[in-house]
């Protein structure tokens, strides 16, 4: 899994969510000043906005990325509760 993030956005959010789940996952800066994208990073943010978090076929941008999905798919051990069926 690959979380696309900026320092200084609230992609720190997602990092957070992911460290206090306990998982595995690779960090990836973006520098949000150049105007070249890394093209993993556009695949899985076409807007070029953070945070992203790719696992596979799956691809979650913005706020969901972490805040609310990534619990889902992923099993955040308990940390956040699921948004449906709770």
């Amino acid at each position: 899994m690959k979380l696309y993030w900026s320092p200084g956005t609230r992609a720190i959010r997602t990092v957070w969510m992911l460290e206090e789940a306990g998982l595995d996952y690779e960090r990836v800066s973006v520098d949000l000043s150049l105007p070249e994208r890394n093209p993993e990073f556009l695949a899985a943010s076409p807007m070029g906005k953070v945070p992203a978090l790719s696992d596979g076929d799956v691809s979650l941008r913005d706020r969901d990325a972490g805040e609310r999905n990534a619990s889902e798919l992923f099993g955040a051990g308990g940390v956040c509760r699921p948004l449906h069926g709770a």
